[in-house]
């Protein structure tokens, strides 16, 4: 998994080390203890205020032109031609479903960032 550049995954819930850490943090800041609880709440609104990171840039174009050399390439495929109606199917279901198939690895590959 890939996490992009200035995030980091965290648990949903603070763990125990986590409270001690506020603990620690907030007797050496303020001299008191931050509780447990206050800990917990300030960690959630923060949670719930993080940003949403940014997407990965996925080009369908481009890899309907990649998928195209490919299956070009590949006689298994039975010589299929690239005949698309208006909606982007294929006209030949083995080659529909390879491209379904390229389609789903390409959208996995930029979600993890593999592409960039």
């Amino acid at each position: 998994m890939n996490i992009p550049n200035g995030f980091k995954l965290v648990p949903a819930e603070p763990t125990e080390a986590m409270h001690d850490a506020a603990r620690d943090w907030s007797t050496q800041r303020y001299g008191k203890a931050i509780g447990s609880d206050a800990s917990r709440g300030c960690y959630s609104v923060m949670l719930a205020a993080a940003p949403t990171p940014p997407q990965p840039i996925f080009e369908e174009a481009k890899e309907r032109e990649l998928f195209g050399f490919w299956s070009s390439t590949h006689d298994y495929l039975g010589g299929c031609t690239l005949h698309t109606g208006t909606d982007g199917i294929y006209s030949d279901s083995d080659l529909q479903h390879a491209w379904e198939s390229w389609l789903a690895c390409a959208q996995s590959r930029a979600k993890a960032g593999e592409d960039e």
